[in-house]
């Protein structure tokens, strides 16, 4: 019994964990978004092409001029979501994958540059 009850507290915490991570959205992979409430793959498509034709959202509500995301699915993920820190505007950071990396690759999150 003590092994089910292990499992068990062991899921909780896990699912607890899982639900209080914050998603950015200007680093975020297509599957990360669609972990989102009422984010399937063409929502979150939208709005990582979105992301690349106009550069880093400033603000969650910036997610409103995405096409297919209204006040509904903002409100409903707001808890989970975050535009990441924001970095002096002489700073520089790579840019995320690009939408049409996600899809053709294969590849489910950004690479990162090795330092020389």
């Amino acid at each position: 019994m003590s092994v089910i009850k292990t499992m068990m507290v062991t899921a909780i915490f896990c699912f607890a964990t899982f639900a209080n991570a914050e998603i950015n959205v200007n680093t975020a992979t297509i599957e990360q978004l669609t972990a989102l409430h009422n984010i399937g793959a063409v929502k979150a498509l939208a709005i990582v092409e979105y992301r690349d034709k106009h550069g880093a959202f400033k603000s969650i509500d910036d997610l409103l001029s995405v096409e297919g995301i209204g006040m509904a699915i903002l409100e409903a993920n707001k808890g989970m979501l975050s535009v990441g820190r924001q970095l002096p505007t002489n700073a520089s950071i790579e840019k995320p994958m690009p939408a049409s990396k996600h899809l053709s690759s294969g590849v489910s999150s950004p690479s990162v540059a090795e330092d020389n």
